[in-house]
């Protein structure tokens, strides 16, 4: 008997550590389009002119950047088209944990009682030991984020394990989209001041 409770006191040690964990095998899906990595939404039914949705669309980005001025590229209110860059920093997941500064293009075209925010070209840069420096959007040390996530998807520099950076671009790149539908949703038609 003595034997047989001994034999169950190790087995059962043996058996619960040499359970292999389970490893989250499932990638972060970014939306592709032509080969690219381009985030879009579409706003329908917001009861607003072209003029009123354009005028809004450029509060957001004021808003939204630093410098808007500096920002917007492209400001055609007749076709309802405005077109800048913006950029967020993060720390790196992983070891080393490096702080990267993301670059992107958004486009905003307005129609009549519909918005579409679109952001596409990211392109990202990692910081040296020297510190912060203030980089533009069109530093030419800047890399194709493009490249990096479908050298990820291959499984070639980028192990499975290592998608938290991924998720992170995502969920920032979701929460910008989600700014400018909350925004362009809520805000009223005119001020009336």
């Amino acid at each position: 008997m003595k034997k047989l409770i001994l034999l169950i006191l190790v087995i059962i040690p043996v058996i619960a550590f040499s359970q292999k964990k389970q490893r989250d095998t499932a990638k972060v899906a970014m939306p592709i389009k032509e080969g690219s990595i381009v985030y879009e939404s579409i706003v329908d039914g917001l009861d607003r002119s072209k003029s009123e949705l354009f005028n809004t669309s450029l509060k957001w980005m004021a808003n939204s950047f630093a410098d808007s001025k500096e920002v917007i590229q492209v400001k055609d209110e007749n076709n309802g088209n405005i077109v800048g860059t913006g950029t967020f920093d993060y720390i790196a997941p992983g070891f080393v944990g490096g702080q990267e500064r993301m670059a992107f293009m958004t486009d905003i075209t307005v129609k009549d009682n519909k918005a579409r925010i679109r952001i596409y070209q990211l392109r990202y840069k990692m910081f040296g030991s020297s510190g912060y420096k203030r980089l533009s959007s069109n530093d030419s040390d800047y890399s194709s984020f493009d490249t990096k996530y479908k050298e990820y998807l291959a499984e070639k520099k980028w192990p499975l394990n290592n998608k938290k950076l991924f998720v992170l671009v995502d969920s920032k790149i979701s929460s910008i989209i989600e700014s400018y539908t909350k925004f362009i949703k809520s805000n009223p038609k005119s001020d009336n001041f």
